[in-house]
C-alpha cells in the first residue's frame, strides 16, 4: 500500500520534525542548569550567607545569635558588689604582769644559816638575843629607826652585805653577825650578855 501525501500534509509533517528538533536542542543547556543548581551547598556559599548583611540571622537561626561586643563588654566589667568586712575589735591587753614581792624565807632556815655562823655554842645567844630585839622578824621596825632580824640602826647599814638588806633575811643576818657582833662584842654571847645588862646591844 503506498502512502500519498497531499502538500500540506507534507509541511504539517516538515513543521512536526523542526519543531521536535527545536525542542531537543534548546531542552539541553536546561538540563545543564539544572544540574548545576542541584549540587550541594559548598564552603563559599555558607561564607556569603554569614557575612551577608542583608540576611536577617535572627530569623534563620535564633540560637546562634549573640549579644553585640559592647554589651558583652559591660557585662564583663560590671562591678560587683563586694560587702564591707565587719570592724575587728581588737581584744583588750592583759594587764602587765606586776614584780612579786620577795617570798619570806621560813624563820627556821633562816636560823640555820645564822647557827652555820657562829656554831652551836654561840647559836644559843644569838637566838635569845634576837627574839628579844625582832623575833626573827625581817621586816621588824623600831620607831627609833632600827630595821630588820638585827635591829640595825639605821637600817640601811646593812647595805654593806647586799642591796637587798629589806627583802632578804639572810643578808640581815650575814651582816648581823660579821658586820656588827663579831667586830663589836666579838661574840653572840657577849652581844647577848650586853643585852641583858642595858637593854640594847
Amino acid at each position: 500500500m503506498s502512502l500519498s501525501l497531499s502538500w500540506w500534509q507534507r509541511l504539517i509533517v516538515l513543521t512536526m520534525l523542526v519543531t521536535a528538533a527545536a525542542v531537543l536542542v534548546l531542552d539541553q543547556p536546561k538540563a545543564a542548569s539544572s544540574v548545576h543548581t542541584a549540587r550541594a551547598p559548598s564552603y563559599a556559599d555558607d561564607f556569603t550567607t554569614v557575612v551577608n548583611p542583608s540576611r536577617d540571622l535572627s530569623a534563620a537561626r535564633p540560637h546562634q545569635v549573640r549579644q553585640p561586643a559592647a554589651s558583652l563588654a559591660q557585662k564583663r566589667h560590671r562591678p560587683r558588689h563586694i560587702a564591707a568586712p565587719a570592724p575587728v575589735t581588737a581584744a583588750p591587753l592583759p594587764p602587765s604582769p606586776q614584780p612579786l614581792p620577795p617570798a619570806p624565807a621560813p624563820v627556821s632556815a633562816v636560823q640555820n644559816y645564822a647557827l652555820s655562823l657562829v656554831g652551836s655554842v654561840q647559836f644559843v645567844c644569838l637566838l635569845s638575843l634576837w627574839d628579844v630585839e625582832s623575833g626573827w622578824n625581817y621586816q621588824a621596825e623600831n620607831p627609833s629607826g632600827a630595821f630588820g632580824i638585827p635591829q640595825a640602826l639605821p637600817g640601811s647599814k646593812m647595805a654593806a652585805a647586799g642591796p637587798d638588806w629589806m627583802t632578804n633575811p639572810y643578808t640581815q643576818v650575814k651582816w648581823g653577825v660579821l658586820d656588827y657582833i663579831d667586830p663589836v662584842y666579838g661574840s653572840a654571847c657577849n652581844a647577848w650578855a650586853h643585852e641583858e645588862a642595858d637593854g640594847w646591844y
